[in-house]
């Protein structure tokens, strides 16, 4: 497949121009029956950092476009994007399924997701409850098994995805144990939840407390193929709280992630803390 990368408003790298390719290479044309072609435009303009990627290939074309805090960040975004696309160009090809064409007409595409970030602290945190920087994103839909592909793709510790079955916002995200965890809330009030709040004490009984399901998937790998399974799965209960309440019960637990009822609205929002330290909110 022939790449090009055009820089606009920088100067051009080759180590930018070599990783972009690379990535290309690696995990968007692997995938695909009949790559023909595939362009990159990197640009910066007011310290905003964007990727953008065209692909032609099986007929069609797998278009990605991103903005990060660097380009190498914008890039993998952009990577995980269109090689979750690629794969899925690649079972339409395979399946010759004419009903498949039509599966996105009928996808239910949900309100944009806020993401915010939060003091860095966590005493902070409890605090004042910081915002720093927030930004409405909308999820790209994608089965369990296509974020956790595109997860590994783009190197992040979460993912935030529409699923593609309910059209519900869900997050998938790298468990300190190797395995890949899906944080699927029941906004529809279906009844899944079994009187447990995230694990660590009883519902209150309300009518507020809002169900939610933890998958926990592992890698099954024979020769060519290459799948995720469930292995474990916990229906519990989200209790109402605050943001302060729920990073406390965040860093009492060992968790990365705690989901809270909003007090506000029927919906739930999580927040999480990274590796590194830093603390988020996600508002679904």
């Amino acid at each position: 497949m022939k790449i090009t990368v055009t820089f606009r408003h920088i100067d051009p790298t080759p180590a930018l121009k070599s990783y972009a390719i690379e990535k290309t290479t690696g995990h968007v044309e692997k995938p695909l029956i009949k790559p023909e072609q595939a362009h990159w435009i990197l640009s910066v303009e007011k310290k905003r950092h964007t990727a953008e990627l065209n692909v032609v290939a099986n007929g069609g074309n797998i278009i990605g476009k991103e903005t990060g805090e660097d380009l190498y960040a914008a890039i993998d975004a952009v990577i995980a994007k269109a090689a979750a696309q690629a794969r899925k160009a690649k079972g339409k090809v395979k399946d010759h399924k004419p009903s498949h064409r039509g599966e996105d007409a009928s996808i239910r595409h949900p309100s944009a997701v806020r993401m915010s970030s939060l003091a860095s602290r966590g005493a902070r945190l409890v605090e004042g409850g910081e915002v720093t920087r927030s930004e409405m994103v909308h999820p790209d839909p994608m089965t369990h098994e296509d974020a956790i592909n595109a997860l590994e793709v783009s190197g992040r510790e979460f993912l935030v995805f529409m699923n593609r079955t309910n059209g519900d916002v869900n997050i998938v995200y790298r468990r300190d144990d190797g395995f890949f965890g899906v944080i699927e809330p029941d906004v529809h009030g279906n009844g899944h939840g079994n009187g447990k709040a995230n694990g660590n004490g009883a519902a209150n009984g309300n009518g507020h407390d809002i169900a939610f399901r933890f998958e926990v998937y592992a890698r099954d790998e024979d020769g060519a193929a290459h799948h995720a399974r469930v292995i474990r799965q916990r229906e519990v209960t989200a209790r109402p709280m605050t943001v302060q309440e729920s990073v406390q019960e965040m860093n009492k637990s060992r968790n990365h992630f705690w989901v809270f009822a909003d007090r506000r609205r029927q919906g739930v929002n999580v927040v999480y803390r990274t590796r590194a330290g830093e603390y988020g909110l996600i508002e679904t």
